[in-house]
């Protein structure tokens, strides 16, 4: 009786686990190809930034913030409007030929986000919000200039 109550409990909690791991995953980012991208450009509302436009400096920036994009960690939070909720963000605009595609970057109790209106809210890599600084840093050091 104790071998048929233990296996039948290891079972279900095999069972539990599977379920478990077979949980609403979220959706992936949806980006664009890169080489359909022209430029990116970031802004928190009183600064803005872009990226560098030289040739060579441009497609090496862009490759680089697209990787940090794509490696993002998917949370399984749905976003379900068109800005995030977090008063707090940077829109990022990705600058295609024909198209515009517009991505936001937030802080949360010290968790760094991004969101894609209507299709998920992601961890990004650390190194996103040490791009976006730079460029909004460089954006107001032309202006000032």
């Amino acid at each position: 009786m104790k071998k048929k109550l233990c296996s039948s409990v290891c079972l279900w909690c095999l069972v539990a686990v599977i379920l478990c791991a077979c949980g609403k995953q979220g959706n992936p980012i949806v980006l664009p190809d890169r080489e359909d991208i022209v430029s990116i450009g970031v802004s928190d509302g009183e600064k803005s930034g872009y990226s560098p436009n030289t040739e060579g400096e441009a497609d090496a920036f862009i490759s680089e913030f697209l990787a940090i994009l794509v490696d993002m960690e998917t949370t399984n939070k749905e976003s379900i409007t068109e800005s995030p909720a977090n008063k707090d963000y940077i829109t990022i605009n990705i600058y295609c030929d024909d198209k515009t595609m517009t991505i936001y970057y937030y802080k949360e109790d010290d968790t760094e986000y991004v969101e894609q209106p209507y299709q998920g809210i992601y961890k990004p890599a650390p190194a996103l919000g040490s791009c976006i600084k730079e460029m909004l840093d460089s954006g107001d050091k032309e202006q000032k200039q």
